[in-house]
C-alpha cells in the first residue's frame, strides 16, 4: 500500500517513528518527546536485529527522524536531507552536543531516496553518512526512507492501524468507506428487527417508566423506533393497517 507521509506533519510522524523503531528494535527503546531532546527522537543499548557494515548491531543507538513537508522532486529532496544530516551531526563533532555520541546511527525520513547508482538520494546520503561515521567513530548506521517505512508499515498491523487516518491517501479512506456502507446498512436495517423480535419473545413489559406498576401492555404492541423509523409490531390476532402507520386491526 502506499502512504501518504507528506501530509501528517512532523509531530505525527516523529510519533509513528518512533512507533516503528520500538516495533522493530524492541521494547527496551527510549523514546524522547516534544522539545529539546539532544538530537535524539529515541534511542536503544543493546542488541538489535539490524544489520550493516557486515555485522548486526549490539550497543548504543541514536534514532532521529526528519520529516519534509512537500517532497517529490529527488535532488531537492535528496538535498534536504543532507542539509539536515549536516544540522544534526555536525555540533557532535564540534563537541558543542554533550549527549553521547551513538555507536549506531538510525536516520528515519519520509523522503524517497532515488536508488540510481552513485548520483542516485541513497548513494549520496550513505556517503555523507560515511564521512560523518569515520570523524565520529560509528559502528554502523542505515537509512529508513519513504520507501522502507512503506514495508514496515505494511508488516506491523498494530502500528499501520493506529496511524492510518495520519498516513492513508484520502481516495483510499473513501474506497474504503464506500466499501463499508452496505455494512452499515444492513446493520441499521436490522436493529429494529431484531429489538422487535425480543419484545415478541417477552411478550408483556411493566410500564414503570408511566408511573403505573400495576399495568402491564403486551410488548408485541410497542412501536420500535430506530435510526430508520419507527416499526410498529402487531401483537398476535391483530394485523397493521398500511405500511408503517402503527395502526391495528382485530382479525
Amino acid at each position: 500500500m502506499t502512504y501518504d507521509f507528506d501530509g501528517c506533519g512532523p509531530q505525527v510522524f516523529e510519533r509513528m517513528a518512533q512507533a516503528l523503531c520500538a516495533a522493530e528494535l524492541g521494547p527496551g527503546i527510549v523514546v524522547f518527546g516534544p522539545g529539546r531532546d539532544g538530537g535524539r527522537e529515541a534511542t536503544f543499548d543493546g542488541p538489535v536485529a539490524v544489520i550493516s557494515h557486515g555485522h548486526r548491531w549490539s550497543g548504543y543507538i541514536v534514532v532521529q527522524a526528519k520529516h519534509k513537508s512537500h517532497t517529490g522532486v529527488p535532488k531537492d529532496d535528496a538535498d534536504w536531507v543532507i542539509k539536515q544530516i549536516h544540522g544534526e551531526l555536525t555540533p557532535w563533532v564540534e563537541g558543542s552536543r554533550t549527549t553521547p555520541v551513538p555507536q549506531y546511527y538510525l536516520l528515519i525520513t519520509n523522503v524517497r531516496l532515488s536508488a540510481f547508482p552513485g548520483a542516485g538520494g541513497r548513494d549520496r546520503i550513505v556517503a555523507v553518512l560515511e564521512e560523518y561515521r569515520e570523524k565520529l567513530g560509528f559502528v554502523g548506521f542505515h537509512v529508513w526512507d519513504g520507501e522502507t517505512l512503506e514495508a514496515m508499515l505494511d508488516g506491523h498491523f498494530e502500528v499501520r492501524r493506529r496511524y492510518a487516518a495520519w498516513v492513508t491517501a484520502g481516495d483510499v479512506l473513501a474506497t474504503l468507506f464506500d466499501e463499508l456502507k452496505p455494512a452499515v446498512a444492513d446493520l441499521k436495517a436490522s436493529i429494529p428487527v431484531a429489538a422487535a423480535k425480543e419484545l415478541l419473545a417477552r411478550r408483556s413489559a411493566r410500564l414503570d417508566e408511566a408511573g403505573d406498576r400495576r399495568r402491564t401492555r403486551s410488548a408485541a404492541r410497542v412501536g420500535v423506533r430506530g435510526h430508520t423509523g419507527a416499526v410498529p409490531v402487531a401483537e398476535p390476532g391483530r394485523s397493521r393497517l398500511g405500511s408503517g402507520t402503527g395502526e391495528f386491526a382485530e382479525r
